[in-house]
C-alpha cells in the first residue's frame, strides 16, 4: 500500500507518492470540487495506507475554521469523515495547516544546525513555520499588523496593516491592479524589499533567528527585491546576530515533501 503526500495552497496543489514526479495541478476552491478532485486522482492508489493533508486553513476538533484563500463552504466541515466516504484509506488520515506541513519538509532537508530557522511563504498569502530540531510550529505571521506600507491596507482576514496586505501577491494586486509576477517597477521592488527587511527585524528580535527560508510565487521575482531586504536588516537590527537569508531550496515542493514525511513517518 502507497502513503500519499499533498499539499494545497490558494493558487496550487502537489500531491507526492515518493515514487513519482510531483503532481502539480490548480487548486480547486469550492469543498465539492476538491473532494472530487481527491476521488479522481487518488483512485488508482487505494487502498491507501495514509494520507498526509496540508491546506491553507486552521482547524479545530477536525473541523475548518477560517480558510480565507479558500471558498466558503469548507468552513465547518469534517474533512477526514468526507475523504473516507470518497477513498479507501486503511490508515490514517492527517490534516494539518499547510506551513506546518512545509516546515516538516524544511525540518528534514534544509534545517542543518541553523536552529531555530523561521520558514515564509510570500505566496497569494504569507504563512510561517518556526523550524528547530525538535518541532514545527506554524505562525501566522501573515496577520501581524506592523503596517508596513503606512497605508493601513485591508487585509482578507478583515484586520487592516497585516503583513499579508502589504506582502502577499493578493495585497500586491489589490492594491495595484497588477499581478506580482508581472510587476517590472524597479522602484516598487525596492520598497518591497525593504518592507520584507522590516519584517525579518520583527521576526528575528522576537525569536532570535538563525536562518530565514522563502517559499512561494513571489519568490520568482526575488532577485529584485531580496538584497534590498538583507541589507534593510543589516542595517536596523543591532541587538541579536543577523540571521542568513535566502531562498528555500526545496521551493515549492516543501509542504509536498513534508507532507509524505508526515505520512511515511506515521505508516512506519
Amino acid at each position: 500500500m502507497t502513503s500519499i503526500g499533498i499539499d494545497s495552497g490558494a493558487t496550487f496543489t502537489r500531491v507526492w507518492d515518493g515514487q513519482h514526479a510531483v503532481l502539480k495541478v490548480q487548486t480547486r476552491r469550492s469543498y465539492a470540487a476538491y473532494l472530487q478532485f481527491l476521488a479522481e486522482t487518488l483512485k488508482e492508489y487505494e487502498p491507501i495506507q495514509t494520507l498526509a493533508l496540508a491546506l491553507p486553513a486552521l482547524f479545530e476538533h477536525g473541523r475548518v475554521m477560517v480558510a480565507p484563500n479558500l471558498d466558503e463552504d469548507w468552513v465547518g466541515k469534517d474533512i477526514e469523515a468526507a475523504i473516507r466516504q470518497v477513498l479507501h484509506i486503511t490508515g490514517a488520515i492527517l490534516i494539518r495547516q499547510d506551513t506546518e506541513v512545509a516546515g516538516y519538509g524544511i525540518q528534514e532537508h534544509e534545517l542543518a544546525e541553523l536552529d531555530p530557522t523561521l520558514l515564509v511563504t510570500l505566496s497569494s498569502g504569507v504563512g510561517g513555520a518556526l523550524v528547530t530540531k525538535s518541532c514545527v510550529s506554524p505562525l501566522e505571521v501573515g496577520h501581524m499588523v506592523l503596517n508596513l506600507s503606512g497605508e493601513s491596507r485591508l487585509c482578507e482576514c478583515g484586520q487592516y496593516g497585516c503583513v499579508e496586505a502589504d506582502l502577499s501577491g493578493t495585497g500586491i494586486y489589490r492594491h495595484l491592479g497588477t499581478r506580482a509576477e508581472h510587476l517590472e517597477d524597479a522602484a516598487f521592488w525596492s520598497e518591497y524589499g525593504s518592507d520584507l527587511g522590516q519584517f525579518f527585524l520583527v521576526v528575528t528580535a522576537l525569536f532570535k533567528l538563525r536562518q530565514i527560508l522563502l517559499i512561494g510565487g513571489i519568490c520568482q521575482r526575488a532577485p529584485l527585491f531580496l538584497e534590498q531586504a538583507r541589507r534593510h536588516l543589516a542595517a536596523t537590527l543591532r541587538y541579536v546576530p543577523t540571521p542568513t537569508i535566502r531562498l528555500s531550496r526545496l521551493g515549492d515542493n516543501a509542504g509536498v515533501y513534508g507532507a509524505y514525511r508526515l505520512a511515511t513517518q506515521r505508516s512506519s
